[in-house]
């Protein structure tokens, strides 16, 4: 997504995006699906702590050393209708400090 970012600090991954990004298929006030995935440990996520409106939210990733390199992805689900989402889109890397 043009407009969708990702950073990381030592204790979290910080998503920012747009509330009229195209690519991820925007069209009422859905909840931010944040998902973040590194070899060897659990993935981490938000499913309803975050709002499209928002524009951003974080996701722990404790006990992570520096250097390891999270896959980020982004999508948003109708609050009532978990069913309609839309597409998600991957963001690209970041690494922990």
């Amino acid at each position: 997504a043009d407009s969708a970012s990702v950073n990381a600090d030592a204790d979290q991954i910080t998503f920012n995006w747009s509330d009229t990004d195209k690519a991820l298929n925007i069209h009422g006030n859905e909840q931010a699906v944040l998902v973040g995935i590194a070899n060897g440990y659990y993935p981490s996520y938000s499913i309803d702590e975050y709002i499209r409106e928002d524009r951003s939210g974080g996701i722990p990733f404790p006990n992570a050393p520096s250097g390891t390199l999270v896959h980020c992805y982004i999508a948003f689900a109708e609050t009532d209708n978990l069913m309609r989402a839309s597409n998600s889109v991957y963001l690209g890397t970041v690494s922990i400090p």
